[in-house]
C-alpha cells in the first residue's frame, strides 16, 4: 500500500516520522488514528473520530484497491453507487476497486470504525485467492448476528492490540486472515440498501459523463430545472461535497490516470477539462500533495506492482 501511504505523506496528513517514538512502526495520522503496513498489500487501521456536521469531511471517492470498513459506534450512513446502506444495518461494509462511495454522518458524536485496505495479492497465493471474499468484485453490506458480530469484533480487538504491541507481521496477517474468513463464512447475511432519490443520482451521472465540459453550477441548475442554491444543498446533502468541487475531483482524477499512463502535463491538464495549465496544477496540488510533475515522476519511478 505504498501509493496509499505517499499519497498521505505528500498531503501532510501523517505526523512527520522525526515527530514518532524512534521504535514507532505505525504511521501516525494527525487525525489520531494509526494506519499498520502489514505487508505489500494490505493496511489495517482502527479510527475514532469525533465529529459535528460541519467537520464531517469525507467526501466522494474511488480508489484502485479494495476497501473494507467494520463500523463499531456512531451514526453514520454508507452511500456506494445509487444506494444508500442505513448504519443500523451495516455490521461490515466492502467497497470494490474504481467503487465512488462515501458516508454521511447522521448525528454528531464519536465515530469508531475498523478499516482495512488491500489489493488482490493480500489474500492469494500464486495459484488462487485463498478466499472467496477477497475474490469479490462487486459491493456488498452484511448485518452480522449478534453471535458473528461478537466474534468479528473479538478478532479485530486481538489484531489492534497485536498491531499496538510487538506487532509481528506474520501473527498481524494471520489475525488478519481469521477474520476474512470469519467474514467469508457470513457472506449470505447480506443487508438492504436504500435507493438514493432518482434527481440526485440523475445530477451525479450527468456530472460523471459531462464533467470535461460543465461551465457552471448555474448552467447545471438550470439543466435540470433548479435553483442553483436548491442543486447545490441536494447535492451536497448525499455526497458532503458541493456541485463545483465534485466537478474538480472528476477532472482531477482523470487527469491523474493520464499521467500515470505516460501522458504530458499539458496533455493532462487539457484532456480532464482544465482551461489552463496553471489552474490544473493548482488544484492538482491541493487533491494529492504534489504537483502533477513530481505525480508522474513519481509513477514512473515506482514499481510495476504499485
Amino acid at each position: 500500500m505504498r501509493k496509499y501511504v505517499q499519497r498521505h505523506l505528500n498531503l501532510g496528513s501523517y505526523v512527520p516520522r522525526s515527530m514518532c517514538l524512534p521504535d514507532s512502526k505505525p504511521y501516525c495520522s494527525v487525525f489520531g488514528w494509526k494506519d499498520y503496513v502489514l505487508g505489500e498489500d494490505l493496511l489495517f487501521s482502527h479510527r475514532t473520530t469525533y465529529y459535528t456536521k460541519s467537520t464531517f469531511d469525507q467526501v466522494p471517492r474511488e480508489h484502485d484497491y479494495w476497501e473494507l470498513v467494520i463500523p463499531v459506534a456512531g451514526a453514520v450512513d454508507y452511500v456506494c453507487g445509487d444506494g444508500l446502506i442505513p448504519f443500523e444495518d451495516a455490521s461490515v461494509v466492502w467497497f470494490s476497486p474504481g467503487k465512488q462511495h462515501t458516508a454521511l454522518l447522521r448525528e454528531d458524536g464519536k465515530y469508531e470504525r475498523y478499516v482495512f485496505y488491500f489489493r488482490a495479492g493480500a489474500f492469494s497465493d500464486r495459484n488462487s485467492t485463498l478466499l472467496r471474499f477477497a475474490a469479490r468484485s462487486e459491493d456488498f453490506s452484511l448485518r452480522l448476528s449478534e453471535e458473528s458480530r461478537t466474534a468479528l469484533l473479538r478478532l479485530l480487538e486481538g489484531l489492534r492490540r497485536e498491531c499496538e504491541g510487538e506487532c509481528n507481521l506474520l501473527l498481524c496477517r494471520a489475525l488478519a486472515v481469521q477474520i476474512f474468513a470469519l467474514i467469508d463464512r457470513c457472506g449470505n447475511e447480506r443487508a438492504s440498501s436504500v435507493a438514493l432519490p432518482a434527481p440526485v443520482v440523475a445530477i451525479r451521472r450527468y456530472i460523471d459523463e459531462h464533467f470535461r465540459s460543465i461551465g457552471s453550477v448555474a448552467e447545471l441548475a438550470k439543466k435540470f430545472f433548479y435553483t442553483r442554491e436548491h442543486l447545490t444543498r441536494l447535492f451536497k446533502r448525499y455526497y458532503n461535497i458541493s456541485v463545483s468541487a465534485y466537478v474538480i475531483r472528476c477532472r482531477l482524477l482523470v487527469g491523474a490516470r493520464a499521467l500515470e499512463e505516460g501522458a504530458s502535463v499539458t496533455r493532462a491538464a487539457y484532456d480532464c477539462g482544465f482551461d489552463s495549465l496553471s489552474a490544473f496544477t493548482c488544484a492538482f496540488r491541493k487533491e494529492y500533495g504534489i504537483s502533477p510533475k513530481e505525480y508522474s515522476k513519481l509513477h514512473k519511478e515506482r514499481s510495476p506492482k504499485e
